[in-house]
């Protein structure tokens, strides 16, 4: 199944509890009560909750009780109404005490709302050594994107945006070490490479220069330049054409590639060893 975001399960609360959606008077929604007529919405609502990802669920402690609470809630009323009456009045959906005096399925609504559709899993999250905010949260987005790709199945974006990300914080790192070490090694990678890349501005060199030149000023080490070159060839596959040209094509063999390094050189450089 397709991942599910937090805005598309709170779109389908929405269509499917009208009520669900209006502003709290005295900061509660208590609506209407739901029974076993109810238990096809109530269904698909909790099976859209459980496609969402982990890393979009929430990430303040309450919220994350009221969350798994509310999806408990939900599960036990759909076992209690198969094979009751839609009449059943000993089971009902109501606001509780528990959900600060909303009903459950407001206040879930609620909560999915506050929840972003785009977060890094909680292992990369960080990327706390880039100092540049913009530039930090630009990352953190294509990493969010490229490993909601992978699991939305879209391997050709998740290995070239995982790729994207790769080179950018290969950039970011030659860029603040030492600029006589890092025109030394250009200057050996040329004597391999037929005098390529022409220019001394590392924002005209290719991913393959990046990860050559990172590796001999020991900016990252042999296994993750060995991990870069198995999918540096997928990286520029956004260019239209290319792909039929070189023969290649992604899938999810070379997105765990794509992802694996870019997770590679994230985990290496948050532990300062650039």
């Amino acid at each position: 199944m397709a991942i599910i975001l937090p805005s598309i399960a709170a779109d389908m609360i929405g269509l499917a509890f009208p009520w669900a959606t209006e502003n709290p008077t005295a900061g509660r929604i208590t609506g209407g009560e739901i029974n076993a007529a109810d238990s096809h919405r109530v269904g698909t609502i909790l099976a859209l909750l459980d496609a969402i990802p982990r890393h979009l669920h929430p990430t303040d402690q309450k919220d994350l009780l009221l969350f798994e609470a509310i999806r408990g809630t939900l599960r036990g009323a759909l076992e209690n109404w198969r094979g009751a009456s839609s009449g059943d009045s000993t089971s009902k959906l109501r606001a509780e005490a528990m959900f600060g005096g909303n009903h459950p399925i407001a206040a879930l609504y609620q909560l999915l709302r506050r929840c972003p559709d785009e977060m890094p899993p909680s292992h990369i999250a960080g990327l706390d050594f880039i100092e540049d905010t913009a530039g930090r949260r630009s990352l953190r987005a294509d990493v969010a994107t490229a490993v909601s790709a992978f699991h939305n199945g879209e391997f050709k974006a998740a290995t070239v945006l995982a790729g994207s990300v790769s080179e950018a914080l290969l950039l970011w790192a030659i860029r603040r070490h030492d600029q006589t070490a890092v025109l030394s090694a250009l200057s050996n990678y040329r004597c391999d490479n037929n005098g390529r890349p022409r220019g001394d501005d590392p924002e005209a060199w290719d991913i393959r220069a990046y990860v050559e030149i990172a590796k001999q000023c020991n900016i990252i080490d042999g296994r993750i330049r060995n991990a870069v070159h198995l999918c540096a060839d997928y990286r520029n596959l956004i260019h239209p054409g290319l792909a039929q040209r070189l023969g290649l094509v992604c899938s999810s063999a070379t997105a765990h590639l794509a992802l694996g390094a870019m997770e590679a050189i994230i985990e290496h450089l948050s532990r300062g060893r650039a």
